[in-house]
């Protein structure tokens, strides 16, 4: 095979790095031992993700200076992506093919198909695309605030996530971590307050107090799981 020029990609920014690419990346990473250093596989398998060239050209026509060059420079930003999440503005509003996607406006009001939807994707990197397709969807209406300085949009009606989880793909990776992270820390956030509330109503109602340590001991062994 006579190759005489390879155009490549390569990620500049953390905005650049796709969820496909991040999905893969995991995947990858998922057979490397924590500590053990990063091999000339790894690094060619990075290069052919994050620039989008085909594994075997990687292999058979990359110099290896190259090689590692370019896995360096992309493995450095990624690792920046992944720590620079929490300090981050969460913008909830990015475009993917000319079509521009909202975050979920209401979790109060979120129907049931929704929620089950979410909470089986979730947390799973090889499902992610899945969970963002119910977590983002294009934007039908939207207008500037100007003394809330923000954008305020509606969003298209869920209808499962078949119709956009594979342009999920092509979303920025940075704005699923963002999501990840926001939705988290919502839930740490409402698990705070659903504790505190308990607290003060149990200390405040004796009755109750005796009635909940009564009803744990009645449940046995099933209670732990079912706490889980």
């Amino acid at each position: 095979m006579k190759v005489e020029e390879i155009k490549i990609t390569v990620p500049k920014d953390m905005m650049d790095i796709r969820l496909g690419q991040f999905q893969e990346y995991n995947k990858l990473f998922e057979t490397v031992v924590p500590g053990q250093d990063v091999n000339e596989f790894v690094k060619m398998k990075t290069v052919s993700i994050f620039c989008d060239v085909p594994f075997q050209l990687v292999r058979e026509y990359f110099k290896a200076s190259d090689v590692d060059a370019l896995a360096t420079e992309v493995l450095a930003l990624v690792t920046l992506m992944t720590k620079s999440v929490e300090s981050k503005t969460f913008n909830p509003l990015f475009t993917v093919n000319d079509t521009e996607f909202g975050f979920i406006v209401d979790f109060e009001n979120m129907k049931a198909g929704e929620y089950a939807d979410l909470t089986e994707y979730f947390g799973k990197w090889d499902e992610m695309h899945k969970a963002m397709a119910v977590m983002y969807r294009p934007v039908t209406i939207k207008k500037h605030n100007k003394i809330l300085g923000i954008d305020q949009y509606d969003i298209q009606k869920y209808n499962g996530t078949n119709e956009y989880a594979e342009i999920m793909k092509g979303m920025p990776a940075m704005k699923a971590l963002e999501a990840s992270f926001f939705l988290t820390n919502l839930v740490l956030k409402l698990r705070i307050c659903l504790q505190t509330y308990m607290a003060k109503q149990l200390k405040n109602n004796p009755e109750m107090d005796l009635a909940l340590k009564k009803a744990l001991l009645e449940s046995g062994p099933g209670i732990k799981p079912s706490i889980q």
